[in-house]
């Protein structure tokens, strides 16, 4: 009986923001004569006539922005609600009380009072308790009924209206009302009949609500703990692309481009990142990055054709969704502190905020409406509460039937910091995952540290569809436009700044590809410290370093502004006592950190006050110093709390208060000094215990270093990178490398790249006999000394991509290869070989990679590789890239058979196209090419057409032809498809 009583109330809602809201609209529109329905209020308003009796005229209170906004939206202001179209009656109506009169509330049988009873009956209703017995719906229905019909029979007389006109409106009121009392409806019924109707009329006024309250979640201020202003900025004026990875078990690891994140959950499929590409817009010009000669098309080419090709239907989008949308989907974003994981949410929030048209974020306009969970943050433990958070209006008018309401919908949900739960939120995220599991237009979207990610998978329903993505930093050719950009900023806004942009540039060249500058917090501090300290140099600095560097300039900062203050203390003593506060600070860190807590509690928040009081200090300045204070929902309204920055400077902060203990008896000492003995999860403070061992007094103990490292492995420090980046954070301090080596897990195969050249030249020493593969993009004569640490080891691949890309004839890799040859083991090799190199290559050799500069190197190169099949008899894979700028004959040697075969033509243009057809035509093996490849290409779109002429001449047989994909568009690659299909039988591939 209880439901169907709360039905009733629910009727009488739909009476007022019916007929109610309509005869308001009539009102409105017969006060307004002067108003044509395709022109919006306010500019009615802004052009009325001197002889106007319209209190907007006469009156300081206007429309406020949300309400201009609403009004806008629609020039009939048919989707306005009662309490705007009173006010839009009192403001704009000619021939009415003024605005402040009391006949609007004076009861009487005037206009101006019978539309307040109706502002305040729906308010009543709306917000006040639905529960009705059928009697009492009788009534305030005969009551509502009679307002109405008083309403527009006074509004009829006041504007001289016929009675047949205000006839034909009167029985419209008891036509709807009939209609509403007589239906009989339960939730379900009432969802199944009205659903439709009713779920319109929600996403309008929940997106408004949402809308409203995104408008400042779009704005960062990462920094303002440190500047002391206000550096606001849009997020996409300092967004950058991100690289992001997709990480999906049982999938090959693939790039994925920022736009196309939320296609990847909504295609029945999971596209791989070259379909990705193949299917994607250009990228706006502000997000383009240029695209440097990458030689991977022999591999893609090999994959793509290695399976007879099946021509695919590729589906639309609408299909795309149609196949999605049968399950909800879950888009895990995993990143290490400082990555971008907040940022890219932002992002998503700021598209939303655009019209369809404008978005660059693809996917986007297949949902209705978008909510946003900050973990950290979070009072609410239920999704009825956090939806009563984000939408109260709404929350108080559909009640009950709310969430089948939002269930009906397409929505995305975003929650931020999976890492950073509290006791509530945790509740809360659970309680989302479990309404959710059945509501299959629902996509959500969440951000986590990695190690979060393992505890959190199993919690997953197993109604959902889950992808998996990693941010991995900012792209190396991204980094000096990221850093320019903040830099413009800070110069702008905050005095006395370093403004030099060519020093900066020189800085980030110096950093090149170090791992710890892929993170944009990090390139964010490397900007500050560079904007306020001129001796600032990168070349070297660790990230804890990095860190440290910002405290510093924080507490100098905050001593300057102490120091100028009037009857300050002299600054040794100011010092002193600034120290004690901050010793404070890192226990508090400490405490948030084994709460797992971001925010600081009212006991630390007073702790820290007390002792800012007690040595004479602004406590409101120094905190501000080093935390921000935001402001967060909770069931007792808006509160204010304290918390660090960044979760990474909550850690390094920790981190501080650790540092002076180690070395003062074992791990367990140690761990229970900090937190008791009782059982602790040492997981949460990993990132705390790695700036511990790179904050350790140098030269690093030995027993120092085992305990931080033993720390760390109990605190589920397992992966390859994250003991690699230990090394590099410690500047390969020997006692921390020799303790790393005991829990290193050595895989089958090492593989060292750019970014862990330096850590893996002080490990391999320590590590037993192992297979190690080098992968190097930057110039090898940098990094001699990696390969004097493989002494011992199985070099099986050695690839220098700076040799192959720009070879040069008084540059080889010979002295290399002649240090890694003892192991007899070498199976890949790529570079810039003399005759003299090739020649000592080992009979081991399954694949081979070279670049060839000009017309004599060229020559005996090919001449030397000629004899393959006896000399290299296990080659199957031979790649030859050949810069046409540096031959000026095109009578090459022809290439051997030795399996899959890949030339490389750079730099081809309209003018020299007949000699790359002919280079290709002397080079071609007998059995043809794998793939022919057209790096730094710069021909125009006739050019790509005798290109491919040019080819069939020289009868070039190629499986299949590449090029880079920006200098394609879309219309292009279709019609060089088709003629490279029909002229070589060949697939053009980018």
């Amino acid at each position: 009986m209880e439901q169907r009583s709360k039905l009733f109330g629910f009727k009488v809602i739909s009476i007022l923001d019916g007929k109610g809201r309509g005869v308001l609209q009539r009102v409105l529109a017969w006060g307004t004569p002067g108003k044509s329905p395709s022109i919006t209020l306010d500019a009615y308003l802004s052009s009325l006539p001197e002889d106007s009796t319209a209190s907007y005229r006469y009156t300081k209170i206007k429309f406020n922005k949300s309400e201009i906004n609403q009004l806008r939206q629609c020039s009939s202001c048919s989707q306005c609600d009662i309490t705007l179209l009173f006010k839009a009656i009192k403001l704009a109506c000619e021939n009415v009380a003024s605005f402040e009169d009391r006949r609007w509330v004076e009861p009487s049988k005037e206009l101006e009072y019978y539309l307040t009873c109706i502002k305040n009956k729906r308010n009543e209703v709306f917000h006040g308790h639905r529960e009705m017995s059928h009697p009492e719906f009788l009534r305030t229905a005969a009551d509502i009924r009679e307002l109405l019909v008083a309403t527009l029979t006074a509004a009829g007389h006041r504007y001289d209206k016929t009675e047949r006109e205000v006839t034909k409106e009167i029985e419209g009121v008891h036509s709807e009302i009939d209609r509403i009392m007589e239906e009989v409806l339960g939730e379900e019924e009432l969802l199944m009949e009205k659903g439709d109707m009713l779920t319109k009329d929600f996403i309008e006024e929940a997106d408004r609500r949402v809308r409203l309250m995104l408008e400042e979640t779009v704005y960062l201020d990462p920094m303002s703990f440190l500047s002391g202003t206000t550096l606001r900025s849009h997020v996409e004026s300092i967004f950058c692309r991100i690289k992001i990875k997709q990480s999906q078990p049982g999938h090959k690891e693939g790039n994925v481009e920022y736009a196309d994140i939320l296609t990847l959950v909504q295609g029945s499929e999971t596209p791989t990142s070259e379909e990705t590409r193949q299917s994607s817009p250009p990228t706006p010009a502000k997000y383009r990055t240029t695209l440097n000669f990458q030689c991977i098309a022999s591999s893609a080419i090999r994959r793509f054709f290695k399976k007879k090709p099946v021509q695919q239907k590729v589906p639309t989008p609408s299909q795309q969704t149609r196949t999605s949308m049968g399950r909800p989907q879950l888009l895990l974003v995993q990143g290490v502190a400082g990555s971008g994981k907040t940022t890219l949410l932002s992002l998503i929030m700021a598209e939303y905020m655009k019209t369809v048209g404008d978005r660059i974020l693809r996917g986007l306009d297949q949902y209705d409406l978008l909510l946003r969970v900050q973990c950290r943050d979070h009072h609410s433990s239920s999704f009825g509460g956090l939806l009563q958070q984000l939408m109260p209006d709404q929350f108080l008018k559909y009640r009950n039937i709310l969430l089948p309401l939002l269930k009906r919908c397409r929505v995305l949900v975003l929650i931020d910091g999976l890492d950073e739960v509290n006791n509530n939120s945790s509740k809360l995220v659970k309680d989302i995952l479990h309404e959710a599991k059945n509501a299959r237009g629902f996509t959500l979207v969440c951000t986590s540290r990695p190690e979060k990610v393992t505890d959190f998978l199993p919690t997953i329903p197993s109604e959902y569809i889950v992808i998996r993505m990693e941010l991995t930093g900012i792209p190396e050719s991204e980094r000096l436009s990221f850093v320019l950009r903040h830099h413009r900023l800070i110069t702008q806004q905050v005095p006395g700044c370093r403004s030099s942009a060519d020093d900066l540039q020189q800085i980030i060249n110096e950093i090149g590809a170090r791992e710890q500058f892929r993170l944009p917090l990090n390139l964010l501090f490397l900007t500050w410290i560079f904007s306020h300290d001129p001796s600032f140099s990168a070349s070297t600095i660790t990230q804890s370093e990095l860190y440290f560097r910002i405290h510093e300039l924080c507490q100098q900062r905050l001593l300057d502004r102490l120091s100028r203050s009037a009857n300050a203390m002299d600054r040794w003593t100011l010092q002193k006592k600034l120290q004690e506060v901050v010793q404070e600070l890192y226990r508090v860190c400490v405490v948030g950190l084994s709460r797992c807590q971001l925010s600081l509690s009212k006991e630390d928040e007073d702790s820290l006050r007390s002792a800012c009081i007690a040595r004479g200090l602004p406590h409101q300045e120094v905190l501000s110093a080093f935390l921000t204070l935001k402001a967060t929902w909770s069931p007792w309204g808006i509160q204010e709390q304290y918390s660090p920055p960044h979760k990474g400077l909550q850690d390094f902060y920790g981190a501080l208060y650790v540092v002076p203990l180690v070395g003062k008896g074992n791990a367990k000492s140690i761990k229970d000094k900090i937190l008791g003995s009782g059982k602790v999860d040492l997981s949460v403070f990993q990132y705390m215990l790695r700036h511990v061992a790179a904050l350790l007094p140098h030269p690093v103990k030995e027993d120092a270093a085992d305990q931080v490292v033993n720390l760390l492995k109990t605190a589920g420090m397992r992966y390859e990178d994250h003991w690699l980046d230990l090394i590099e954070d410690t500047k390969a301090a020997p006692a921390i490398v020799v303790s790393v080596a005991q829990h290193f897990p050595v895989p089958e195969d090492i593989m060292i790249k750019d970014t862990h050249v330096k850590s893996y030249t002080a490990l391999l020493p320590h590590l037993p006999p192992s297979r190690v593969g080098i992968v190097l993009n930057r110039d090898p004569r940098d990094v001699m000394e990696l390969f004097e640490a493989l002494s011992g080891h199985a070099c099986t691949r050695l690839y220098f991509r700076h040799h192959f890309r720009y070879p040069r004839i008084t540059d080889t890799s010979d002295a290399i290869l002649q240090q890694v040859l003892a192991s007899n083991k070498l199976e890949d090799f790529g570079g810039h070989l003399s005759e003299i190199g090739v020649a000592e290559l080992p009979s081991c050799l399954k694949k081979l990679s070279l670049a060839v500069v000009g017309d004599d190197h060229a020559r005996r190169i090919l001449l030397a590789i000629q004899d393959q099949p006896t000399r290299l008899p296990l080659l199957h894979n031979l790649e030859i890239h050949v810069p046409l700028a540096s031959l000026s004959s095109t009578t090459l040697p022809q290439l051997p058979d030795a399996g899959d075969v890949m030339v490389y033509l750079s730099s081809v243009t309209d003018y020299n196209i007949p000699k790359a057809c002919q280079v290709a035509g002397a080079l071609q093996p007998p059995s043809g090419y794998m793939g022919i490849s057209f790096p730094k290409v710069g021909v125009t779109v006739d050019g790509w057409k005798k290109l491919l002429d040019g080819l069939e001449q020289q009868k070039v047989k190629t499986v299949g032809l590449e090029a880079p994909a920006a200098c394609l568009p879309s219309e292009l690659r279709i019609q060089l498809r088709e003629q490279a299909k029909k002229t070589l039988s060949a697939y053009f591939f980018r």
